[in-house]
């Protein structure tokens, strides 16, 4: 399903690109194809990442971290032993954190892939910048204008393909 789902995406960012590189059209338009085929090109990016990730993980869990969590057993005020803070009895627990647990985002996943060795520095620094351009899907969080989306632009954010699919 997922190479399926790729080839749907790969089709409709040819889509895009084609419109964008149409003879007379303005400007505004070109931008906002290279932007649609940039969105486009970034969950597909995503996609391969997951894939990196979950290819490198042991199954079924695919974990990809652990958690502490310290969950409070007992309360010791702090009057009953004349100190100022009030004292806690905890329970020290290790939680796994699987590939597919809620809070587990792109950016996690290509820290993963950093810091486990998968992808180098510099390759790490362009799925960054691959992740931020995801993320101005989410109009509440832009901060300026959301134009200027170019061919460059969109090669640029393309070169991470290279390395993903030599490692998948």
């Amino acid at each position: 399903m997922f190479k399926d789902n790729v080839n749907r995406r790969i089709t409709a960012v040819s889509v895009q690109l084609s419109h964008a590189e149409k003879k007379g059209i303005s400007n505004v338009a070109k931008s906002s194809y290279y932007r649609a085929a940039i969105i486009l090109l970034c969950t597909i990016i995503e996609g391969f990442v997951y894939q990196l990730v979950k290819r490198s993980t042991p199954k079924p869990k695919h974990v990809i971290d652990k958690a502490r969590e310290y969950p409070i057993k007992h309360k010791i005020p702090a009057k009953s032993l004349g100190i100022s803070t009030d004292l806690y009895i905890c329970e020290k627990k290790e939680k796994e954190i699987s590939i597919d647990d809620k809070g587990v985002t792109f950016g996690r996943l290509n820290l993963y892939l950093k810091d486990k060795s998968i992808i180098s520095e510099s390759q790490y620094k362009i799925l960054d910048k691959v992740r931020t351009e995801r993320n101005k899907i989410h109009l509440q969080s832009l901060e300026s204008n959301d134009t200027g989306y170019t061919k460059k632009k969109f090669n640029e954010l393309a070169k991470s393909l290279d390395f993903l699919l030599k490692k998948l």
